[in-house]
């Protein structure tokens, strides 16, 4: 499995020693003891441990007799947690006079189907090499990368705005974009340098200021604007020079873990998935770096035919011509198996998007026929509103069923809801049915639009709980009435709304509830009297 692809390019005359020294520390790492310059360069196999006793495997391909120098380091090792899974680094290097570039590729092959898919990460040699460049005394990116190694910054004025989305539609852009921003509070969830640091030359990162104008921003940004501590991911136009964003709110932001480097990974891996491609058909090959090899040594041959006889030097010539002509028809024959599935993956890939945007366009039809039809049911829903309302006391399942008839294509009100509501005795449903409108509008809204728990603070106060209490998180039992099937899987619905603090249930009512970000639907799983909590231990006298 393709884990993580990369390639830089560099400038200088430092950059080849750079590169070097960057990929002999990082062996010496890897294989508990390090390799001189020579050794470095040299073909071979070597055997080490990892710090951690894993033991690791180095095969170094070389091709250095040239104008142009050839290297290639393949590193192998079993996953540590894992030994159905190995791990494989395969650096390689192109050296020339004017520039040099070093490709980077992480894959794992796995010897069981019962393996977990790996998490991604930048390998550490990236880093290594990225210090060493920035040390060198003559050494640089070169300009004709793509530059995405710094941090870019918005906010500060409406031209900021403009320039960043002059970049996000040029149609020859071939790296995301990755918008973070702030939260109310003026905090950010992701450290935006750090951010850059893992995702340098694959994706541009841009920091929105604490202090933007939200209202400039949406209506220069449009879609592609982000607030709230949410974060944006820009994909690259596709063939019909659609854009991709993909947003993540704050609250998805904190599932990922509490580590700047744990959310740092998602982002990476979300990235990723659309870049590794592009750098995996880039990369500098060990094979071909071989079949380089073995023609200099066919060449060095034939200027040592001088010293031998005129049949020595046949015989030795048809042996290394078959062994040359035999190592190129293996690696035509795999370079076109490669091409092969290239071809057939970019195919796939061009289905996939007529197909994405056949079912946008049947969406959006979707959409309007819904709002047709709404708009020509009005009178009815009106009709059906007016005899709930006119009834003297709303019931939670009354409630429900409002919401439902009203709201169906925003909410998804489940059997065990209604259940619950049914055993309810709850008196004040015009309350509850004033925060339910408000749950599957404005709050549902603000959860497409990137926002978190701040705004749902905002929209209801001390009436909304984005988690439960320690003690309910602590017991199997009380958790698991908090979760309900919804869609055919088993969701968490520890979100809940709040109506009333009293014993008595005739004044308490709760409504625990599951956001789906796919459907933009407010699942709800429960309207009813408050679930089951520890009993509170007696204090002894």
């Amino acid at each position: 499995m393709l884990v993580y692809a990369n390639h830089l390019t560099l400038e200088g005359s430092g950059a080849p020693d750079a590169i070097f020294r960057a990929v002999g520390g990082w062996l010496k790492e890897q294989m508990g003891r390090g390799l001189h310059l020579a050794k470095l360069k040299s073909e071979g196999k070597h055997d080490g441990n990892k710090r951690d006793g894993t033991p690791s495997t180095l095969r170094i391909y070389t091709a250095s007799e040239g104008a142009i120098e050839y290297y290639a380091w393949v590193l192998k090792h079993p996953d540590k947690d894992d030994r159905d899974r190995q791990w494989i680094t395969e650096i390689g290097v192109e050296s020339g006079s004017e520039k040099l570039d070093i490709s980077f590729v992480v894959q794992t092959e796995e010897m069981s189907a019962r393996v977990d898919p790996p998490s991604v990460s930048r390998p550490r040699v990236v880093q290594y090499v990225v210090e060493n460049i920035k040390k060198a005394d003559d050494a640089r990116f070169s300009e004709k990368s793509i530059p995405v190694y710094k941090t870019k910054q918005i906010g500060e004025g409406s031209d900021s705005y403009r320039a960043l989305l002059a970049d996000i539609e040029k149609e020859d852009r071939r790296y995301p974009i990755v918008l973070v921003s702030p939260t109310d509070e003026g905090e950010y969830l992701l450290d935006a340098d750090y951010l850059q640091n893992k995702l340098i030359e694959l994706a541009q990162v841009v920091r929105v200021t604490s202090n933007f104008n939200l209202d400039e921003m949406k209506e220069i940004l449009r879609e592609f604007s982000t607030y709230a501590g949410a974060v944006n991911i820009l994909y690259t136009p596709n063939k019909f020079r659609k854009l991709r964003p993909l947003r993540y709110s704050a609250d998805n932001i904190n599932s990922w873990g509490d580590r700047q480097d744990d959310r740092a990974s998602e982002i990476l891996s979300l990235v990723t998935r659309e870049t590794n491609r592009f750098y995996y058909r880039l990369r500098i090959r060990p094979e071909k770096i071989a079949q380089r090899s073995m023609h200099q040594r066919s060449e060095e041959l034939l200027l040592k035919s001088a010293k031998i006889t005129a049949g020595k030097y046949e015989e030795e010539r048809k042996k290394n011509t078959h062994e040359k002509d035999m190592w190129l028809e293996i690696a035509e024959d795999k370079s076109k198996e490669v091409d092969e599935l290239n071809n057939q993956i970019d195919k796939l890939n061009d289905e996939i998007n007529d197909l994405k945007e056949k079912n946008y366009q049947k969406n959006n039809t979707i959409e309007h026929l819904e709002n047709r039809l709404k708009s020509e049911k009005n009178d009815e829903n009106i009709d059906f509103l007016i005899d709930f309302l006119c009834q003297e006391n709303l019931t939670a399942l009354n409630c429900l069923e409002i919401i439902e008839k009203i709201y169906g294509n925003k909410c998804d009100v489940l059997e065990t809801a209604k259940k619950s509501a049914r055993k309810s005795t709850f008196e004040e449903g015009r309350v509850l049915l004033r925060q339910l409108i408000l749950l599957v509008t404005k709050y549902r809204e603000s959860l497409i639009n990137g926002g978190g728990d701040s705004q749902a603070k905002d929209i209801f106060g001390d009436d909304y709980a984005a988690m439960e209490s320690e003690t309910v998180m602590e017991n199997k039992k009380f958790k698991r009435a908090r979760i309900f099937e919804y869609d055919g899987r088993m969701e968490e619905m520890f979100r809940h709304l709040k109506i009333g603090v009293s014993s008595d249930e005739k004044k308490t009512v709760r409504t625990h509830f599951y956001w789906d970000g796919e459907k933009k639907v407010i699942a709800i799983g429960h309207c009813g009297k408050h679930l089951p909590l520890p009993k509170r231990r007696k204090r002894k006298n």
